[in-house]
């Protein structure tokens, strides 16, 4: 039960991210600094506290996450512990890019 909520939760972002980008919205892109924004106050965070913080869905900031990792500006952990919690950290070239949009 737990996994099919997990699976709906991710659908449900995924569309909502895909409706964004159908509208034309640069929502991602403001979920991106916020995300970045919330990391740059501490090393590392779950990504479920990084939602409530940055006021995303919880799939809609993982997501934003993958994609940032793929940017080599956050690393994220696998899924781990009872709860399958994962773990976003930023990276260095994450906090020259908050710094980056501080400054312009």
């Amino acid at each position: 039960m737990f996994t099919l909520e997990r699976i709906v939760a991710f659908c449900v972002g995924a569309l909502a991210l895909l409706k964004d980008v159908i509208h034309g919205r640069r929502v991602r892109s403001a979920t991106d600094t916020a995300l970045l924004r919330e990391l740059a106050r501490e090393k590392s965070a779950s990504v479920p506290d990084l939602s409530s913080r940055a006021k995303v869905s919880q799939p809609a900031a993982l997501v934003a996450l993958i994609e940032l990792e793929e940017k080599g500006l956050v690393r994220l952990t696998e899924e781990s512990g009872a709860e399958h919690v994962r773990i976003a950290a930023i990276t260095e070239a994450g906090r020259q890019e908050v710094a980056r949009l501080l400054r312009g």
